[in-house]
């Protein structure tokens, strides 16, 4: 999936998996912010406040990478696994986050519903 320099970044498949990638973490850092404020037990917090901390760094390197004007194939590879590995994971984090807060989980699921089915990109298209 990595892009290629003579790509068009606004149509390459790596830039919108890169983009939904961005949005996604943006959304996560926000739902792990409000749980690690909320839950009770030391431990799960300190669990939480490490998935933000995670979530808010690798944002920051998304949004970078999907502004740079001159895209490095190599680069976007490797953040394409970095993405990979963290959103393997987030399963966990988000149920600490929803059995922190329930009623504010149903709320940010219902708000982000477009971040999650945009997070790998758009839907692959098929010829007809």
């Amino acid at each position: 999936m990595s892009m290629h320099v003579a790509e068009d970044r606004s149509t390459s498949a790596a830039w919108q998996y890169l983009r939904g990638m961005e949005g996604w973490t943006a959304a996560m850092h926000v739902l792990l912010t409000h749980a690690a404020e909320v839950v009770e037990g030391p431990s799960i917090r300190s669990r939480l406040i490490g998935a933000r901390d995670d979530a808010e760094s690798l944002r920051e390197l998304l949004h970078t990478a999907t502004h740079r004007e001159d895209p490095n194939p190599t680069a976007t590879a490797t953040i394409e696994s970095i993405c990979s590995l963290w959103d393997a994971n987030q399963h966990y984090f988000e149920q600490l986050a929803a059995d922190a807060d329930p009623e504010f989980y149903r709320a940010w699921t219902a708000r982000t519903a477009d971040a999650r089915a945009g997070r790998h990109g758009p839907p692959a298209t098929t010829a007809v």
